[in-house]
């Protein structure tokens, strides 16, 4: 029976054709009893003409009919009339994944693992309850208005505990591109068939491309699924790693038994592929940095803490109560001690030639005379400003008092402190993130050395704290990223992972031999000390 607009096919009239596949053609139209919007999908009349097709049709539809799950297409009704065989669905309005494929990029990787996720669940449903869905391709994933995906046409579905005949080994249904070995070898199918399927689907949605070619003659696409392996996903889009590589390698297996157990477990072999989780609870043992010295009490030296065994927040360093007197009492003596220098320096440069046992003068080389302002005042005092956060705390502020000029006075040197060495670091091991099994984790063999202005570490005098880095490793031991996962100062945080991006050095993570880029943590434990001038 010719179609056409306004046909009838059970309580439903044709609207407009919608679009047309090798098998069944799909229309959209109107409920009239119930006066709702529906998709009829016609199946054409050379297929519908079969002796065994009827009773294959009804069989097949009613078993689909009974399926419920939110990412599976639910059947409204199904029957023959006049020759022509239709079943009603609903008629969704997000279009198809082909169009979505066709139209734009590859979707991203969490979007690909999320339709995955979906579709496999679906998969898994209808496996339960021993049925094949046989023709999984683009075109028969829909997605309804609220952007979520389902699986339609189970009307080909064919039941694993099904024994009437009508269903044989040797009839090959489905769409050359997605069609499984054993479908193309026309031998009977199992659940694993529909994984092949779904896994050539996750292929197209991640690189772009099918993987046996495009515009090849069916025969050379049949011949290709049966022998030919197809190219590895990264090297369409080098982005994936070689774990995704691995993951395909098996769900596109040429046996059966030689892919996942379940659609489900693809799935998840995928997304730990392509998103790899990362474990809050392994963190690397903290690398710990000491600051040149500034002048403060003895007292207020912080001892290192031990390793940290599990990510806990950073507290602020709080001051000790005993450290502000006594630092305040290490300024006066200080603040007396410069100016008692600088007054006997005066009087002596007043006085001094004048006592009678004093040499006389030399005469001096007009190079070599001091400029007349260098000793006319002694040095002042800078004002200590209170912390903030704190509370007024001197010894937070404190400037170290510049010594006098050597070519000046040669016998003061020993009044301004001597620096302490470069700061060090402690190597410590490199723990990894959770890694695909079978994997090795990126090798640390370098540490962090980071150096800090004066001014900074006299503003955090005192600090004892840690900056939790998360670093991606690439596959060739470069840095990839740096994020800060836990700080102390927006400015600290910046030097210390200036400092891990040009100082750390990898050795990338590998799989079977094969380098992959993996996150790791590392701990730059940041200690400014105080330490008192020597003598």
């Amino acid at each position: 029976m010719p179609l056409s607009e306004g046909t009838r096919l059970g309580n439903c009239r044709l609207v407009r054709k919608l679009g047309e596949g090798g098998m069944a053609e799909v229309w959209e139209a109107i409920d009239v009893t119930l006066e709702r919007r529906v998709a009829i999908k016609v199946v054409k009349e050379t297929i519908s003409s079969l002796p065994e097709f009827d009773a294959r049709f009804r069989r097949e539809a009613r078993t689909a009919a009974q399926l419920e799950h939110p990412n599976i297409l639910q059947i409204y009704g199904f029957g023959v009339e006049n020759g022509v065989a239709f079943i009603e669905m609903p008629c969704l309005s997000g279009g198809t994944l082909a169009a979505r494929l066709e139209s734009g990029p590859p979707p991203l990787p969490e979007t690909v693992c999320e339709w995955v996720d979906a579709l496999a669940s679906a998969l898994d449903a209808a496996h339960e309850r021993g049925i094949i869905h046989r023709d999984i391709k683009s075109v028969n994933v829909l997605f309804d208005q609220s952007g979520r995906i389902v699986l339609a046409d189970f009307g080909l579905a064919k039941s694993m505990a099904d024994s009437s005949g009508l269903t044989v080994a040797g009839t090959l249904m489905g769409t050359p591109m997605y069609l499984s070995p054993e479908q193309a070898r026309g031998e009977s199918l199992t659940p694993a068939s529909d994984q092949f399927s779904l896994g050539v689907l996750a292929y197209r949605m991640l690189t772009g491309r099918l993987p046996w070619g495009p515009n090849a003659a069916p025969a050379v696409v049949m011949m290709r699924i049966v022998s030919h392996a197809p190219p590895a996903p990264s090297s369409l889009r080098p982005e994936i790693g070689p774990a995704v590589d691995a993951v395909f390698d098996r769900v596109l297996a040429k046996k059966p038994m030689g892919r996942y157990d379940s659609c489900g477990d693809f799935a998840a072999a995928l997304r730990e592929a392509l998103l790899p989780r990362w474990d809050p609870t392994v963190i690397d043992t903290p690398t710990v940095v000491s600051s040149q010295p500034i002048l403060a009490a003895p007292e207020a030296v912080v001892a290192s803490a031990p390793p940290l065994r599990r990510p806990r927040p950073v507290a602020a360093p709080q001051p000790l109560r005993t450290s502000r007197r006594s630092g305040l009492v290490v300024l006066l003596l200080l603040f007396l001690g410069v100016n008692s220098v600088v007054l006997g320096l005066v009087v002596w440069d007043k006085f001094g030639a004048k006592l009678p046992w004093a040499a006389p003068p030399e005469p001096l080389a007009p190079s070599a005379l001091p400029a007349p302002q260098a000793t006319a005042t002694p040095a002042p005092l800078p004002e200590p400003s209170p912390d903030p956060e704190s509370g007024p705390i001197v010894v937070v502020e404190q400037t170290p008092l510049p010594g006098p000029d050597p070519a000046e006075t040669p016998s003061l040197p020993a009044e301004t402190p001597t620096p302490e060495p470069t700061p060090t670091v402690e190597p410590t091991p490199t723990v990894p993130p959770a890694l695909p099994p079978g994997a090795i984790p990126p090798v640390r063999t370098t540490d962090v050395r980071p150096t800090f202005p004066d001014e900074l570490m006299r503003r955090h005098a005192g600090l004892d704290a840690r900056v939790e880095l998360e670093v991606l490793v690439l596959a060739d031991g470069t840095i990839g990223s740096i994020r800060v996962e836990r700080g102390v100062d927006p400015q600290i945080d910046d030097l210390v992972v200036q400092a891990a991006r040009s100082q750390l050095v990898f050795t990338p993570a590998s799989l079977r031999g094969r380098p992959i880029g993996a996150r790791t943590t590392i701990v730059v434990g940041v200690r400014f000390r105080l330490t008192a001038p020597p003598g």
